[in-house]
C-alpha cells in the first residue's frame, strides 16, 4: 500500500512539472537547479542488501535509504555494462524506490572503466552510449521519479566524449524525454571554463567527487592531510573555485566515505585504517560543507547502516525540518584561509614545486627531518628568489608537467648559486603549450617546447619522443654519493613484477646523456600501449640512464627517468635513494644509514 501511495505521489509530482522542459539554454539551466537543489544521494555500495543476489532485499533497502534522510539512489550496472538484464534491474529499482519516496539516477562506466568497452570498435562504443542514453530517456518518460543519468569518470575520457558526440548524445535523449538530466563526475582540474564552453550545452549540471585535487600545499603552508580544519578548507576551497568556474550549471558534491585502506579522506595519523569515530567525523564534516555549498550531494562507500549514514541522517533530517536549502554560501575562494598564513623561518626546509602528491615529491617530505615548503605560489607570482631559494631550501623537488617559460631559468640559476635541484615530471614528458603563448613558428608540443628544451639542457640529457619502456633491470654503473649502498657497480638487480600486473609505474623515458653523468642505468623491454594498457612484448630495446646529475655552477640538478612511479622501479633500492638525496645536502635523516 505504501509503495502505491509512493508512486502516486510522484506520478502527481510529474503532471504538475507536465510543462514544457527547454531542450537547451539558461531556460535549461534555471529549470535543472529549480529540481536537482536538495539531491541527496547513496550511490552503489550494498551492504547488507544485496539485491542483486536477493532480490528481496531491494525493498528494505531502499526503505532504509530514506530512514537515513537521502532521497536519492544512484545505480550502476553490475560489471560495468548496461545491457537488457541490468536494464531490467534498473527499472526495478526505479518502481520501488518509487514506493519508498526516493528518485533514481543511473550511472555509466565510461571505456576507460570497463575494458570490454574500450576494446570495441569506436562505432560500436559511441553507438553504445547513445543507445543507453535513449533507453534511459524512454524510463524517465515512463517513470516521473527517474531523473538523471551520470557518467563516472568522465574527464578521464575527453578524447572519447568529444563535444560533437556529447551534442548528439543530448539531442537523442532530450528529443525523448527533456526532463532528464546529465550530470557527468568530474574531478578538479579537469572543471574549467574550456569545459563548459565546449560541453556545457550538453550538461545540465556536474557531479564533483571531492579528493582534495587541488594540491592544497600551494595555498596552505605547511598543509597536513590528518588534520581534519585543514583538510576542510581544502573541500572549502574547491567548491568555490568551481562554483565559480560552473557558473549556472548546478553542482553536485561527490564524496567518498572511508572504505578502504588509504581512502580519500582525512588521514589517520598512522595513515592505517580508521576507526569509526574517525569515519564518522570526517563523513559528517564533508557533508557540512557540501551543505554550504553545493546544490546536493553524491555519497559513496560503505553499507546504509554503518554509524557515519546515521550521524549523517541526523544532520539531514533536521535541515530538512529546518527547510535548510542547499548550496546557499558563496564567496572568494581564499576568503576563509587567513588564519593558514605564517611567515616561514629562515630554515633550511626542503623546497617543492608540484602539481600533485606522486614520486619522489610526495615521499621525499615522509622521510626529511626539514619542514616541506611548496613554492609554486611564488613562481607564479614572480616572488621566486633564486639566492635567497639556495640559502632557505638546500634540496628542491620539481615535478610538474607544465612550467612558464621562465622557470627553467630560475631553475638553473638556483642550481648556479648552490641549490640541489631534483627533477622528475617536467615538461617534456607531456604538452606544455598554454602556460604561455608561443612564438610563430615554435613547436607547441614535445621535445621541441621551449621549456622541454631548456630543462633537457639544464639536465645535460637530449630528451625526443620516443616509446617508453617497460624497466626489467637496472645496475649502477659509477660509484658517486648518491649510488652509496645501492648495489656493486655493473651488478644488475632486477625489478620486482607480478605476472598479469599492471605495468604503468614501470615505464620508464629513453633519453641520452650530453654532459651529464649517468649514475644508474636501466634495461628498456618494448612495451606499447594498445589502447587500454600497456603491454609488455618481450623484446628489449636497450639500455638507457635511469639517474644522472650534472653540476651546475656551485650547485648539481639531479633527473631520474622513472617518473610515473620511482618506488617501484627502485624498489627496495628507494628509500636508499631518498637518504641518499637528503645527505647529499647534510639533511640528516636519523635513520642511522
Amino acid at each position: 500500500m505504501k509503495q502505491a501511495i509512493g508512486l502516486l505521489a510522484l506520478l502527481c509530482l510529474s503532471a504538475a512539472q507536465a510543462q514544457e522542459v527547454p531542450t537547451s539554454g539558461p531556460e535549461r539551466l534555471a529549470w535543472m537547479r529549480e529540481h536537482l537543489l536538495n539531491t541527496v544521494s547513496k550511490f552503489e555500495f550494498t551492504q547488507g542488501y544485496d539485491f542483486r543476489k536477493e532480490p528481496d532485499r531491494l525493498v528494505p533497502f531502499m526503505q532504509a535509504i530514506k530512514a537515513q534522510g537521502f532521497n536519492t539512489w544512484d545505480q550502476m550496472a553490475y560489471g560495468g555494462i548496461w545491457d537488457d538484464e541490468q536494464f531490467a534491474l534498473l527499472e526495478r529499482s526505479i518502481q520501488v524506490a518509487a514506493g519508498a519516496g526516493l528518485q533514481v539516477w543511473a550511472t555509466l562506466s565510461p571505456p576507460s572503466g570497463t575494458e570490454e568497452i574500450a576494446r570495441w570498435p569506436l562505432e560500436q562504443r559511441q553507438q553504445y552510449y547513445f543507445n543507453c542514453a535513449e533507453r534511459f530517456a524512454r524510463l524517465a518518460g515512463k517513470y516521473p521519479n527517474f531523473v538523471a543519468f551520470g557518467c563516472d569518470d568522465f574527464d578521464y575520457n575527453f578524447r572519447f566524449f568529444t563535444p560533437e558526440m556529447m551534442a548528439e548524445m543530448a539531442r537523442r535523449w532530450r528529443a525523448l524525454c527533456p526532463r532528464l538530466a546529465f550530470l557527468p563526475l568530474l574531478y578538479y582540474g579537469s572543471i574549467s571554463e574550456s569545459f563548459f564552453e565546449t560541453r556545457g550545452d550538453s550538461v545540465d549540471g556536474i557531479v564533483f567527487h571531492y579528493r582534495a585535487n587541488s594540491y592544497p600545499y600551494a595555498y596552505i603552508p605547511g598543509y597536513d592531510p590528518k588534520n581534519f580544519d585543514m583538510y576542510g578548507d581544502v573541500m572549502r576551497y574547491e567548491l568555490k573555485r568551481i562554483r565559480q568556474v560552473a557558473g549556472d550549471h548546478p553542482l553536485i558534491c561527490g564524496i567518498y566515505i572511508w572504505y578502504y585502506q588509504g581512502g580519500w579522506g582525512v588521514l589517520t595519523p598512522d595513515e592505517g585504517n580508521p576507526t569509526v569515530e574517525h569515519i564518522v567525523r570526517d563523513a559528517t564534516q564533508k557533508l557540512e560543507i557540501a551543505h554550504q555549498y553545493a546544490d546536493g550531494i553524491r555519497v559513496y562507500g560503505l553499507g546504509i547502516d554503518h554509524q557515519a549514514y546515521q550521524a549523517m541522517g541526523e544532520r539531514l533530517r533536521k535541515w530538512q525540518a529546518a527547510d535548510e536549502q542547499w548550496g546557499q554560501e558563496r564567496g572568494e575562494p581564499e576568503s576563509h584561509l587567513g588564519r593558514w598564513q605564517a611567515a616561514l623561518g629562515e630554515g633550511p626546509f626542503l623546497g617543492t614545486l608540484l602539481s600533485g602528491e606522486r614520486g619522489l615529491g610526495a615521499s621525499l617530505p615522509k622521510v626529511s627531518p626539514w619542514a616541506r615548503v611548496e613554492l609554486a605560489r611564488q613562481f607564479e607570482r614572480g616572488e621566486f628568489d633564486p639566492a635567497q631559494a639556495a640559502r632557505r631550501f638546500p634540496l628542491l623537488v620539481a615535478s610538474r608537467p607544465s612550467m612558464a617559460r621562465e622557470w627553467p631559468a630560475l631553475l638553473g640559476e638556483y642550481a648556479r648559486l648552490g641549490g640541489v635541484l631534483v627533477l622528475e615530471s617536467v615538461p617534456g614528458w607531456v604538452l606544455d603549450a598554454g602556460v604561455q603563448a608561443l612564438e610563430q613558428g615554435e613547436e607547441d608540443r614535445g621535445e621541441n617546447a621551449p621549456t622541454t628544451r631548456a630543462l633537457a639542457e639544464l639536465s645535460g640529457i637530449e630528451f625526443h619522443y620516443e616509446p617508453r619502456g617497460f624497466a626489467t633491470r637496472w645496475r649502477v654503473v659509477k660509484q658517486h654519493p648518491l649510488t652509496e649502498g645501492l648495489g656493486e657497480v655493473g651488478g644488475w638487480r632486477t625489478v620486482p613484477y607480478q605476472e598479469g600486473g599492471n605495468t604503468y609505474g614501470y615505464l620508464v623515458h629513453p633519453v641520452q646523456a650530453t654532459d651529464a653523468e649517468v649514475l644508474i642505468e636501466v634495461e628498456h623491454e618494448k612495451c606499447p600501449y594498445d589502447g587500454v594498457a600497456y603491454m609488455r612484448q618481450g623484446e628489449i630495446t636497450g639500455v638507457y640512464p635511469l639517474l644522472t646529475v650534472k653540476q651546475v655552477g656551485d650547485g648539481h640538478v639531479i633527473r631520474h627517468y622513472a617518473a610515473n612511479s620511482p618506488a617501484v622501479v627502485f624498489a627496495e633500492g628507494y628509500e636508499r635513494l631518498m637518504g641518499n638525496l637528503l645527505g647529499s645536502v647534510g639533511c640528516d635523516t636519523g635513520d642511522g644509514e
